[in-house]
């Protein structure tokens, strides 16, 4: 009985450091930067807006100057818009060397993140992690984001390659061999 007793009481300790780590956050937020690509709508919208809201220096790269224009007039003058087509490498090039003297001209230590994920209709718990991430003094290593990761791509994720292959393509539909020439 007193084994189960410390196994509890060992188990209880660990899961308090936990949430005591996972709660600490970063203190200095004026001094980070952080870009992110995609911000005239969505995902990369939100993120600027919220982390803009939480003292980062927010480099908002935007396709149109209308997405540019609507995110500059709801936040505060620290974020900085810039027209960015990330599929044309001179545009990418000259943001790079804009970025790069925006940040050595205000002598920062770092370089933060650069981040871009696809747009989900419920995107908080993304933006959620990603503070998470930024602000806390202990990260966590992986974060899994929504109800189908939770419950079936991450537990899939470990399991071995053989699992994987049968219950992923156990449904697969096998294509007709075609009699065309």
């Amino acid at each position: 009985m007193l084994c189960y007793i410390l196994v509890f009481l060992g188990i209880i300790s660990l899961w308090w450091h936990w949430r005591t780590r996972d709660r600490m956050k970063v203190t200095d937020l004026a001094g980070k930067y952080i870009f992110i690509t995609g911000c005239d709508t969505g995902f990369g919208n939100m993120a600027a807006k919220i982390f803009d809201k939480k003292g980062f220096r927010v480099f908002a790269s935007c396709l149109t100057e209308t997405g540019a224009k609507e995110l500059k007039a709801v936040t505060s003058k620290q974020l900085q818009t810039v027209l960015l087509d990330v599929r044309n490498s001179e545009s990418v090039k000259k943001v790079a060397a804009w970025v790069k003297a925006e940040v050595q001209s205000e002598d920062a230590a770092k370089k933060e993140k650069l981040s871009r994920i696809c747009l989900n209709k419920d995107i908080s718990p993304v933006i959620q992690c990603m503070e998470h991430a930024l602000t806390s003094l202990h990260p966590r290593a992986h974060y899994v984001v929504g109800q189908d990761a939770k419950f079936f791509w991450n537990p899939l994720s470990r399991m071995p390659a053989a699992i994987q292959d049968f219950l992923l393509l156990r449904n697969r539909v096998e294509l007709a061999a075609s009699n065309a020439k």
